[in-house]
């Protein structure tokens, strides 16, 4: 005798797909046109090519993690809308077909209406291609896989929401929480602590890493492909630490469980929760306590913008429990919850005293200043103070392992912290230094940033900041280093760079009273600037010239006073061009002419520069310069 259940039902699949054909129709639709419609168009006007059919198809490939993000939502909203009405939950709920066999198909329904789109647009394509003399099976199974697993996964984590919930609209609500959910906490708690902690600049770069990696759509949307022509190849390039086949893999095996999770779920589903918001009892705390959090801390660093300091505790107490409220609110589909206070008083008292510990420094945050012997290395991010020149040199990072170092920058941050203590104000006797380091110790890494007023007269007692950052300062080879000039060495005589050309820019009132013809004026909202361009063999002159200076004390030097604001500008910029980390590792000889200003770049290739300031000082590089331009010399005021 025939059973009467199954575990899958070909007539509502079939009621499905012609029930909800516009989600798969308008799916199919954008990407024929996308891909084989517009593809054969190109080659029928012959500008087609199979390298250019090859890096069209390639460059579709991206847009799949954002297809996949809005109708992986969609879909499953489409197949699950029978759970948010009790009439439709209770006649499903009636259907011969077993609960096992209603998830599955509502489950594979939702899935096809985006991935059999994808098979024919992929076979199409591949006729198309056929017919410009250009296939390549891992193209297109590339195209069509990436495809299919970026919307497995959307779709499977969006049909995951939509069993917490009992309501249609709230379905792509939950979806766009959990996708930025982790992102959303880690900057909201960031930004408490930039408010509350001095110094406080950022958490490791694990921290960030693991809150991105909760939100699949920013993670995959981050690798991209390219077609490689040297090797006929597809590529992934990425800013994520894996490429982008281990980073789809990884998630898909993530959507395997909750795939595995939806169907316990389904199966243990109550009807009779349609209409709720949260469909799942034990999640309905989470639910309300998490709301009451995060609307605490993002209106309350809001609002604080507003209140001015000292206001942000205060305000963050006073939002968690309105988002109390608001939560017990949306769970019982009623305004009539403000005798349900003791939950509001007790998530209140809790984020008054993690607030209070804030406060209060319990952990001691704000006066913590390490031990240099402690200290393996310090990371400078960057380093800016008043002993500007208007240079590269101005704004620089770079990494120090010498302990006289180490001790200077722990100098640096004690009077920061003692800065702090006294509130230390702005007068006509103190400058100013901002400086963001990372310390790595015994311990870990520890990160501060901190901008505060010193005393330049103080240079040389030891252990004021004065001393220290004069001491920073005076060390040529890191500054060569933070210039970025050792680099560039290092570039050049590994063959991987040469330089272009060198522009010696001068600021003068009247460019046109007896200056030399190959000195041309230019404007700009400082005023009136002169500038000349270097061929390369008078580039690599100057460069020698300028490095014996530099190491002499007499260009790129700095005093913690500053330079005199009356001095006019003279920068000399070294421009170069060097090979960029290709993936064949090949080095390509440079070919081009570059005009001054604005190098174009070859492939493979990136040309930068590098500006230092020009003092009264620096013997070679002027006697370098007088020679090379004596008549633009006199004219200047350096003769």
């Amino acid at each position: 005798m025939r059973s009467g259940t199954s575990y899958f039902d070909r007539t509502l699949f079939k009621k499905n797909w012609t029930g909800y054909w516009p989600y798969w129709a308008s799916y199919l639709t954008i990407w024929l046109f996308i891909m084989p419609i517009m593809l054969f168009m190109e080659g029928r006007g012959g500008t087609g090519t199979a390298l250019n059919f090859y890096q069209d198809v390639t460059g579709h490939i991206d847009i799949h993690i954002w297809f996949a993000a809005i109708y992986g939502v969609f879909s499953a909203m489409a197949v699950m809308s029978p759970l948010y009405t009790s009439r439709s939950a209770n006649f499903y709920g009636a259907l011969p077909v077993r609960r096992e066999g209603l998830f599955l198909t509502q489950y594979l329904s939702g899935l096809s209406f985006t991935v059999f789109p994808q098979i024919l647009v992929a076979i199409l394509t591949t006729l198309v291609g056929l017919t410009r003399g250009a296939f390549s099976a891992q193209i297109i199974l590339t195209w069509l896989g990436v495809g299919a697993g970026t919307m497995f996964v959307m779709y499977t984590l969006a049909f995951f929401c939509g069993l917490f919930t009992g309501h249609i609209l709230a379905m792509p609500i939950f979806y766009i929480i959990v996708n930025f959910l982790a992102e959303g906490v880690y900057t909201l708690v960031m930004g408490l602590c930039q408010q509350c902690y001095y110094g406080f600049y950022g958490f490791a770069d694990w921290v960030e890493e693991a809150a991105v990696w909760c939100g699949p759509i920013m993670r995959l949307s981050a690798a991209n492909w390219y077609y490689n022509k040297a090797t006929g190849l597809l590529e992934s390039s990425t800013r994520n630490p894996l490429p982008n086949w281990p980073t789809l893999l990884i998630y898909c095996g993530v959507a395997v469980l909750l795939f595995i999770a939806s169907f316990f779920l389904y199966k243990r589903r109550k009807l009779e929760t349609a209409g709720d918001v949260v469909a799942v009892r034990a999640v309905r705390p989470v639910f309300k306590y998490g709301l009451a959090v995060c609307v605490g801390l993002g209106l309350g660093i809001i609002t604080s913008e507003i209140f001015g300091d000292g206001s942000l505790p205060y305000l963050v107490v006073a939002w968690t429990v309105v988002g109390y409220f608001a939560g017990q609110m949306l769970l019982d589909k009623s305004f009539r919850v403000f005798r349900k206070w003791r939950g509001a008083l007790a998530v209140g008292v809790v984020m008054a005293a993690a607030m209070a510990c804030v406060v209060l420094d319990v952990t001691g945050f704000e006066t913590w200043v390490p031990d240099p012997e402690d200290v393996t290395s310090v990371q400078i991010h960057d380093l800016y103070s008043h002993g500007t020149l208007g240079d590269d040199g101005d704004y620089v990072g770079f990494t120090v392992t010498d302990r006289d170092l180490i001790r200077d920058i722990t100098d640096i941050h004690r009077e920061a912290v003692a800065a702090y203590k006294e509130d230390r104000e702005r007068s006509d006797e103190l400058n100013y230094i901002s400086i963001n380091m990372t310390y790595t110790t015994r311990t870990g890494e520890h990160q501060r940033h901190y901008w505060f007023y010193f005393d330049p007269a103080q240079v040389n007692t030891p252990g004021t900041a004065a001393h220290a950052l004069q001491d920073i300062y005076n060390h040529r080879q890191l500054y060569w280093t933070a210039y970025g000039f050792e680099n560039l060495e290092t570039m050049v005589r590994g063959g991987r760079a040469n330089l272009t050309e060198a522009v010696y820019t001068f600021s003068c009132d009247d460019p046109n009273s007896g200056a030399p013809e190959l000195m041309l004026p230019h404007f700009n909202a400082d005023g009136v600037y002169t500038q000349v361009t270097f061929s390369r063999h008078d580039a690599e002159e100057l460069f020698e010239a300028m490095k014996s200076d530099f190491f002499s004390g007499r260009i790129g030097a700095r005093t913690v006073d500053g330079r005199d604001a009356d001095e006019p500008d003279r920068e000399l910029r070294f421009y170069y061009m060097a090979d960029r980390n290709t993936r064949s590792g090949a080095i390509e000889t440079p070919t081009a002419v570059y005009g001054p200003m604005y190098p174009e770049t070859e492939p493979g290739k990136y040309t930068s520069s590098i500006s230092i300031y020009v003092s009264p000082s620096a013997e070679r590089t002027l006697e370098a310069l007088v020679r090379l331009l004596p008549d633009a010399m006199e004219f200047m005021g350096w003769k």
